[in-house]
Parts: C-alpha cells; sequence; structure tokens
C-alpha cells in the first residue's frame, strides 16, 4: 500500500494473523485478520474539509494540466471526492463500527489506483457508505494475498454493484439471509469468482473486465448458491449460453395445479433449495427461465442482464466488449442491471461506447473529482477546465452530462450568447449514432435551450434529433412517439407551424429509408391528427408528402417496407372511422403502386345504367392479420383488386361507410379466387346511422359473385357484410361494390311500380 499523501489520511494497522478457513457452498473463505483499535480514527468531515484547503493552497495558480500531472494533488483530488461522494457521516459511523474499517480508509484513501476504479465503476455509491464496506470486507480477509492487487477490479466491481445501482437493494436484503435462502455475500462472490478464474472454470474474458462490467457478472440477485448450482450443472460453450434458459422447463402450474404466481408453486421443494436449482427441476415461466439464463451466463464469468418486455421477460450475455447477445428474447427491454438508466439496446450501446477505453475512462474518473473539488474550493477557472475538457473528450458520460447540466443550470455557466444552444450542438454531434439516448441526456435542458430559439427554430431543431433516430439500428423497445408529442408542444407556433412540423417529420423519416422511425412518425402523426377529429390536417401532411418529391425512384424493398409503413396508416384511419384520412391515404398509396390486391386480371359485370358509389366510401374491417393488405382496401370499395383479411374470429364483418346517404340499387359481393368457401354464409344489413342494422339479404351457399338488387332502391349511408360460420373463421373478400341509379334513369320494376300507382 502506498504512503499517505497528507496527515489523517493512512491510519497503520495492526495485525494478529490469520484465523482458520472455512468453507461456504464449496468456496474457501479465509477468515478476516483480527485488528487492534487504531490509536485515532479521524472524523471523516474534518478530514474532507483539510484536505480541501490543501488542495486550493496547492492548486492555486497552476493551469490544470500542471494540476493533473502532480501525483500528490491528483491523490488528495481522489479522496476528497470519495469523502464528499459517500458522505462524511456514513464513514464515519462506520469507522465506529469496527476497527477495520477505519485501518482500510486509511489505506484505501492514500491509493489513487484503487479509488479510481471505485469512482469508474458506473453507477457509484452517494451517500453512502456500503460500497466501501465491502471493500473493507474484502480487503480484510484477502489483503496478504499475493495476487490480490491482481483481482483489485474483482473487489470494486462487486462493491459498487452493492453500493448502488438497480439490484444493490436486492443484493443487501440478500445479506441478510440465511444460507440456502437465497443469501447474498460479497466477500463470497469475491471468492468464488477469484477461485473459478484462477481453476479455470470461468470464461476466456473474465480477468480483463474492469469493474463496471464486473456488475453484469458479481451483481446478479440470485442468492450466492445459485450462482454455485448452475456453475456446476449448466455448461454450455461460451456462445450458447443464449440457450442456457431452456435447462429449465417452461411451466405455469405445478403437478398440483398451483400456479407459479402463487405461494406454493415450489412448496414441495426443500426450502433450502437454491432459485436456480428449484427452477431448473421445477420449472417457471419467462422471468424464471430468464434469470437461469443470466445467472448461468454470470456464473461462468459471462455479463449478463435480464430485461423486462411487454409481457415477457428476457436476458443477455456477452463474450466480448460492445457485442450483446440475445436470450429468451433479448437483448432488447428495460434492463434489471444498468449504468445508465433507460431502455436497451439504446442506452447498453451508449454504455459500451462511453466505456470502450480505459485510459480514457481513468482520465475522466480525475478530470470528474476536479471539477467538483476545484468548484468546491472556489477555483471555477480550473472547475470550469475539468468540464470542457470532459464535455470535449468524453461526451457519452451520460451521468456525467446530467451533473454538468444541473451545475450549469444552478451557477450560470451556460447563460447568454446561445450558450445553452452551442452545448447542445455539441451533444448532437456527440450523440449522432446514439439519438435514442439523445433523447435522455436532452430531457433536463429543453427549457434552457428552447427559451433561445423562435418557432420556426425549433422545428429545424427537432428535425436533427429525428435525424439522430433515423440511424439507430430498428428494435422494437425504440419509441419515439412520447418525444415527438413533446416537441409539438414545445414548438408553441400555430397550425401552420404544428402542420409543418409534421410535413418535415415525414419527409425526413421517408428519405432516411429507416422502416421502424417512419413507420412511428406516420403513426403519430395519423394518432395526432385522425384520432383527435382533426382529418382533413391529415390529408393535408399526407398531400404535402406526396408532392414533396420524397417519394421518387421507390424500388421493390423499399416498396414492401413503404405497403407495412402506410398499411398501419390505413388501419389507423378505419378505427378511427375517417373518411377524409381513408381517401387521403388511398390517393397516396395509388400514387406509388402500393395498393396490390387479388386477382387484377378478374373481370366483373357491373349494372347498366347504374353509378359506383361506394368507390369514395370507407372500409371497415373487424380486425386486421398478417394476411392483410391494408394498401389494398380502397379497391375493395372500387372495380379493382381489392384486398382485406381479418384475423381468425367468432364472427368477422366488414362495414363499408359512404360519404352521405345514397339510393342504392345494387349491393356485389365479390370474392376473390382460393378459399372461396371460407366466406359461404354471408349476410348483409344496411344502417343510416352506423348503429342499428337492418337486413338486406342472407345467403347461405354465397358464390363467386353474389349480386343483390334493392327494389326499390334503399336509402343508405352504411353496408355490414358479416360472415356466419359456425366457428372461428378469418374473412377475406375482393369488393364490396354499391351502386346507385344514374340520374333520370328508371328501372323496369321502378315504371311498373309507378303504373300501379297510377292505375
Amino acid at each position: 500500500m502506498k504512503r499517505a499523501v497528507f496527515a489523517g489520511v493512512v491510519i497503520l494497522c495492526g495485525m494478529q494473523g490469520l484465523l482458520a478457513q472455512t468453507r461456504v457452498n464449496g468456496v474457501l473463505l479465509p477468515q478476516e485478520e483480527r485488528f487492534s483499535a487504531p490509536a485515532r480514527v479521524p472524523k471523516y468531515g474534518e478530514l474532507e474539509q483539510q484536505l480541501l484547503e490543501k488542495i486550493r493552497s496547492r492548486a492555486e495558480g497552476l493551469r490544470l494540466d500542471e494540476a493533473l500531472e502532480d501525483r500528490t494533488l491528483v491523490t488528495a483530488v481522489l479522496a476528497w471526492d470519495t469523502l464528499h461522494t459517500a458522505g462524511t457521516e456514513h464513514l464515519d459511523r462506520l469507522a465506529a463500527g469496527h476497527p477495520k474499517y477505519a485501518q482500510f480508509l486509511g489505506a484505501f484513501l492514500s491509493d489513487a489506483e484503487w479509488m479510481t476504479l471505485y469512482a469508474g465503476a458506473g453507477q457509484v455509491p452517494k451517500n453512502t457508505a456500503v460500497g466501501i464496506r465491502v471493500l473493507a470486507d474484502i480487503w480484510a480477509r484477502d489483503r496478504r494475498a499475493a495476487d490480490f492487487r491482481k483481482f483489485l477490479n474483482l473487489a470494486t466491481g462487486v462493491a459498487a454493484a452493492w453500493g448502488a445501482g438497480p439490484t444493490a437493494s436486492r443484493l443487501q436484503f440478500g445479506e441478510t439471509l440465511d444460507p440456502g435462502v437465497g443469501r447474498c455475500d460479497p466477500v463470497w462472490r469475491y471468492f468464488f469468482f477469484k477461485r473459478s478464474e484462477l481453476d479455470g472454470l470461468l470464461h476466456k474474458g473474465f480477468s480483463a473486465l474492469r469493474p463496471w462490467e464486473i456488475r453484469f457478472v458479481a451483481g446478479n440477485a440470485w442468492g450466492d448458491s445459485s450462482l454455485a448450482w448452475t456453475q456446476k450443472n449448466i455448461n454450455l460453450h461460451p456462445e450458447c449460453y443464449g440457450s442456457a434458459c431452456w435447462a429449465a422447463p417452461y411451466c405455469g402450474h405445478s403437478e398440483f395445479g398451483d400456479t407459479v404466481q402463487g405461494p406454493l408453486f415450489y412448496v414441495g421443494f426443500p426450502h433450502e433449495m437454491s432459485e436456480a436449482e428449484r427452477t431448473v427441476r421445477h420449472g417457471g415461466v419467462c422471468g424464471a427461465l430468464s434469470t437461469t439464463g443470466a445467472t448461468a451466463a454470470s456464473a461462468h464469468g459471462i455479463p449478463a442482464y435480464t430485461c423486462g418486455q411487454p409481457g415477457h421477460c428476457a436476458y443477455a450475455f456477452r463474450l466480448t466488449r460492445g457485442a450483446w447477445s440475445g436470450g429468451f428474447g433479448g437483448p432488447d427491454g428495460g434492463p434489471h442491471n444498468w449504468i445508465f438508466p433507460g431502455p436497451a439496446p439504446a442506452m447498453v450501446r451508449v454504455m459500451e461506447a462511453a466505456f470502450a477505453d480505459d485510459a480514457q475512462v481513468d482520465e475522466f474518473v480525475r478530470l470528474r473529482a476536479a471539477a467538483r473539488v476545484f468548484a468546491a474550493c472556489s477555483l471555477p477557472a480550473l472547475s470550469n477546465q475539468a468540464w470542457r475538457r470532459i464535455l470535449k473528450a468524453m461526451p457519452l458520460q451520460v451521468e456525467a452530462q446530467w451533473e454538468f447540466q444541473k451545475a450549469a443550470m444552478a451557477g450560470g455557466i451556460l447563460s447568454g450568447d446561445k450558450k445553452w444552444s452551442a452545448y447542445a450542438r455539441h451533444l448532437l454531434a456527440a450523440y449522432r449514432d446514439h439519438g435514442f439516448a439523445l433523447l435522455h441526456v436532452l430531457a433536463p435542458i429543453q427549457k434552457e435551450l428552447l427559451a433561445e430559439k423562435r418557432p420556426e427554430e425549433r422545428i429545424e431543431w427537432f428535425m436533427q434529433i429525428q435525424e439522430a433516430l433515423c440511424r439507430v439500428p430498428p428494435s422494437w423497445s425504440n419509441s419515439m412517439k412520447e418525444s415527438l408529442s413533446g416537441a409539438l408542444s414545445l414548438i408553441e407556433g400555430g397550425e401552420e407551424d404544428e402542420e409543418r412540423f409534421m410535413t418535415e417529420l415525414l419527409k425526413l423519416h421517408q428519405r432516411a429509408g429507416n422502416e421502424q422511425t417512419f413507420g412511428q412518425a406516420i403513426e403519430w402523426v395519423a394518432e395526432t391528427t385522425i384520432a383527435k377529429g382533426q382529418s382533413a390536417r391529415f390529408a393535408r401532411v399526407l398531400v404535402a408528402l406526396a408532392t414533396s418529391g420524397e417519394l421518387r425512384n421507390v424500388d421493390e424493398k423499399k416498396k414492401q417496407a413503404l405497403q407495412s409503413i402506410y398499411g398501419k396508416a390505413v388501419v389507423a384511419a378505419e378505427k378511427a372511422r375517417s373518411l377524409t384520412a381513408f381517401a387521403a391515404l388511398a390517393e397516396l398509396v395509388s400514387h406509388l403502386n402500393l395498393d396490390e390486391g387479388y386477382d387484377p386480371k378478374k373481370t366483373l359485370t357491373l349494372p347498366a345504367g347504374q353509378r359506383l358509389v361506394s368507390e369514395h366510401g370507407l372500409l371497415i374491417p373487424s380486425s386486421t392479420s398478417s394476411w392483410d393488405r391494408p394498401c389494398a382496401h380502397a379497391k375493395v370499395l372500387r372495380d379493382a383488386d381489392g384486398a382485406f383479411h381479418t384475423d381468425s374470429e367468432a364472427a368477422p364483418y366488414v362495414m363499408v361507410e359512404l360519404p352521405k346517404s345514397e339510393p342504392v340499387a345494387t349491393v356485389m359481393i365479390v370474392k376473390n379466387s382460393g378459399n372461396e368457401g371460407r366466406s359461404k354464409r354471408l349476410r348483409v344489413s344496411r344502417s343510416l346511422d352506423g348503429q342499428t342494422w337492418f337486413p338486406l339479404a342472407e345467403n347461405s351457399d354465397t358464390p363467386a359473385v353474389w349480386s343483390i338488387p334493392l327494389l326499390p332502391p334503399e336509402s343508405i349511408r352504411w353496408v355490414k357484410v358479416e360472415q356466419l360460420n359456425d366457428e372461428k373463421s378469418v374473412m377475406h373478400l375482393r369488393n364490396i361494390l354499391l351502386f346507385a341509379r344514374e340520374a333520370g334513369e328508371a328501372s323496369v320494376q321502378d315504371q311498373e311500380a309507378e303504373d300501379d300507382d297510377q292505375e
């Protein structure tokens, strides 16, 4: 250990030799040294102040580079930052509890290398002594080992996982449990992984893991016995740990009928059995299986995390930096263990980029500590220099950005001369490949940033953010709808500005060719307009998009993507029962030749002397399915190759709404070729209000083309065609055509009825 930098930092420790070793879960644990009470335990609040005064005295008049080259000064800066971050009152209580803690603090606060590892472990334990307590407990048992410093990364990663982050509270609670019932002992985990590494039982990349990566190994929230059990019983080729979850059977009920959500599911198994063994022997649903898979990876020294998905749990693991692989549906979702909060993969990708360079991370730790301490000792020039270097060279350290933003808002660092805008542009450049992480980084400063911009400038700014989102690889967990709604509310312009925002949004995403972001954008525009009764606005946005030139030269691959995207918008218009939006989409998809349907060469014989009135109507199927072709829905109402396909339902149906009531003389139902027996029994009804239905016709053996004459013509606004099969079925038709009598034309039947009236 290094000597003290300042008086009071190091306290010499006493030792009375090693005690006997004990074995826990197959791991041999050395007993702690016997520490005698130190001659003097400092009051850490006083020590913090002494360090601050010495730092101020030593750093005054220095440039930042000079200060960072002074090893004595840097060690003092890191010691002050350690005390300040943990909170000196917590350390006072810790040191008073046992002599070893004061002894350890004396050694730790003079060890610049170790403090750098601790502060660079991702989530830093703030206002708590837990992390330092764990480090001291490990140090007290292993510090005399010849290879102790070789395992500093492991010790520090274990302590960091216990001290802060999303699994910390569960791990700390696990310390209070008895062995065999989920106990989590940080000292045991240190020796488990150390012994496993020395015995060659871990993945070959384990020895190179830094403390922030160890969090995803040792921070597993299942008990120690689960780690020991899975290491012995689930052994796979490293690349196969995405399938480790299937060591356990998927099972929602026990053989006694108990549900996995109830307290009796595992009642037939010994209480001391580990979570992993119980799951492998007895089964569970997605949460238990995904945790089994992640635990198996962790037990072999492979970083892993479980994650939540809608109605499902999954997990991820990685063998090399940046290369996370999925297990049981992962890696996307809300991680249950993380460095930067937010959904995966966005925040996981930015974490990997931020921590990719070990030397840069170490420099970041020193600079952040310097920025804090120099601000505290009234050397703002040095503090600002440190922050500028962090922001320039290490912008992807998300939590540092938030810390800087908070300091800037409190201290006015960025006030005036559009400094917030300049800072935001820097972030935009730094996060150009991390668009969804950018949304999280910018969220706290939107008010300050937009105060410097006019409405038209705000639209341009939000479009720049959208460009970053376009560059992110698709993932189901990438959602930008909430941010779009927030952006629209912050433009603070009139309806014209809002429409321009929507139009520019669709142009940008159409041009970028990212199917996911374009799909979300058009769905959001549809929801924001159609669902709020503003279909005319939606139509205007689509017309502007269609005439902008952004939709030229659509190749076959892009055509398929556009069919999926615009198909979702068609379904949204139908659900909202918006004739205006449906018509605008029909025109656009027709312009792009996206409306291919069934039987394009099929020729129909139309009723003579009648006009087609359904071609400007709205189609409303009862459901949609993966076989559906929403872009061809409008053709169902024309003499063309229309198509729709419902999901399997008890009574599928489709409705047609006309722009206004019409005297309908003929209803024509046309099946598509193939599987015509699915729509054998059909009923056709009419309505004037879309709620009350009156039957027009029913057929138990519907032909391929069913023409229904209405004598005399019926005044109709809505028509419903229902399928009357005895069991669940799908419904798909080529056409539903409604015809009205041409003006001035009378049918033979109408003339006969008129003659009868005259007689």
